[in-house]
């Protein structure tokens, strides 16, 4: 490994043009970037990066990669823009792997690019006015895998209960025992 980087910098100090390093695999490279920014060798970082973002793997591996390699964040953003606009949700394998902070980021990303945000509030993600009360029921209980059979629903439709007794009332919560 040591060598493989001594050969790519000795290159690119005794010569004015890059050469052709694409015999290197991606660790060899990641260890150039990380060596590029300890010894200050911005045209090697240039190039480390080059290669880097040549390399083909799946969204959510690049955006770990990236993020954990710190590339700039100017190659985070169409990945991220990437993933915040699929159709597809992420699985939960996905969101392990992208950790707490950026899967939060990702979906507060989601939720603006699927509903009108107020201009007054950026913090808000209004619910579509479209759906049926039994729709958010049907579409929250089953994004927490929880079953609608384990749960009673009232013919009035507005009560949601669980077997612990809290009750989704008007979309809020309201708990039957001494700490609601």
């Amino acid at each position: 490994m040591s060598e493989r980087l001594l050969f790519v910098l000795s290159g690119l100090l005794q010569h004015s043009r890059f050469g052709d390093y694409s015999h290197l695999e991606l660790a060899q490279w990641i260890a150039v970037f990380g060596y590029s920014i300890k010894w200050e060798f911005p045209q090697v970082k240039e190039l480390a990066i080059r290669y880097i973002v040549a390399f083909e793997m799946d969204t959510i591996e690049r955006i770990v990669l990236y993020r954990d390699t710190r590339l700039p964040k100017k190659y985070l953003l169409p990945l991220y823009m990437q993933i915040a606009s699929r159709e597809e949700l992420l699985n939960l394998e996905e969101s392990k792997r992208l950790g707490f902070d950026t899967l939060v980021c990702i979906h507060q990303a989601r939720e603006r690019l699927r509903s009108q945000v107020p201009i007054n509030n950026r913090l808000l993600s209004p619910v579509r006015t479209d759906l049926k009360r039994t729709e958010v029921i049907n579409i929250v209980a089953s994004t927490f895998n929880i079953s609608l059979t384990d749960a009673s629903f009232d013919s009035g439709n507005t009560t949601l209960s669980s077997p612990n007794n809290y009750h989704l009332v008007n979309f809020g919560f309201v708990g039957s025992d001494s700490n609601a």
